[in-house]
């Protein structure tokens, strides 16, 4: 049990420290940077010695540091005699001037505006004393920082966009089917040709009109009776002119044929 809460209690003092160191920072943090000139005062200078009224104050990464100016006033033979200054941040010594009776101390880092309680040892007496002292910084001017911007939550992620399905593959186009082959068209009937006009028959010829009938001749004296001659054959027929001959004799009987079929009607 006792070695809990000793573990407990090292615990808590080593927060308050760090809780202290950090202190500094995260009060001078409020402040913007830059260099200003404030009010300035200093408690416990007595009657030889007095402080000038403005100091100039130096604001840089949230860390505050002080310029400013003691000055002798009783006996004004001297600048006032002061080895260094000591804050919690380190000796600062500063820069005497006789004929000004001034010194100066530059660049004083302090731990916040306001009352800042430091140490001077000072060497007018007999002896080098340390004298405690207050130095009284009115920041009412100081503008204060902006307060950082919180930080915006970073945007989620867009998720990635659903991967797009592949477009299904298009049924090819079913093939066309052939056109039907017409049929060839049934060859035309030939047109029946004319029947050949019936040629006219030709009119029957006349019958020529009976020719008189020769008178009677006298029956001539018998003569001698000739000799029989030997009768010569006749000379045989060409074909063409028998063709002739049976092509007229069928003439002939057209006609003849002809003329009887108009007589009966």
């Amino acid at each position: 049990m006792q070695s809990i809460k000793r573990c407990f209690a090292a615990l808590l003092a080593a927060a308050l420290v760090l809780a202290c160191a950090m202190g500094v920072s995260v009060f001078a943090e409020s402040y913007a940077d830059g260099t200003y000139t404030v009010p300035f005062s200093m408690e416990g200078l007595g009657r030889h010695n007095t402080a000038h009224t403005t100091a100039t104050l130096y604001v840089e990464n949230g860390a505050l540091y002080l310029d400013f100016t003691l000055e002798r006033v009783d006996p004004r033979d001297h600048a006032p005699q002061y080895d260094y200054l000591t804050t919690e941040y380190g000796d600062y010594v500063p820069e005497l001037n006789d004929a000004a009776f001034t010194c100066t101390f530059y660049r004083v880092q302090i731990p916040h505006l306001g009352r800042v309680e430091v140490t001077a040892r000072t060497s007018a007496m007999s002896q080098p004393y340390d004298v405690d002292y207050v130095l009284v910084i009115d920041g009412s001017a100081v503008p204060y920082a902006e307060p950082p911007a919180p930080a915006e939550d970073p945007a989620p992620a867009e998720e990635p966009a659903p991967a797009e399905e592949p477009a299904p593959a298009e049924e090819p186009a079913p093939a066309e089917e052939p056109a039907p082959t017409e049929e060839p068209a049934p060859a035309e009937e030939p047109a029946p040709t004319e029947e050949p006009a019936p040629t006219e028959e030709p009119s029957p010829a006349e019958e020529p009109a009976p020719t008189e009938e020769p008178a009677p001749t006298e029956e001539p004296s018998p003569a001698e009776e000739p000799a029989p001659a030997l009768i010569a054959p006749a000379p045989a027929a060409s074909k063409t002119g028998l063709f002739l001959a049976a092509a007229a004799a069928v003439a002939v009987l057209l006609a003849a044929l002809a003329l009887l079929l108009r007589k009966k009607k």
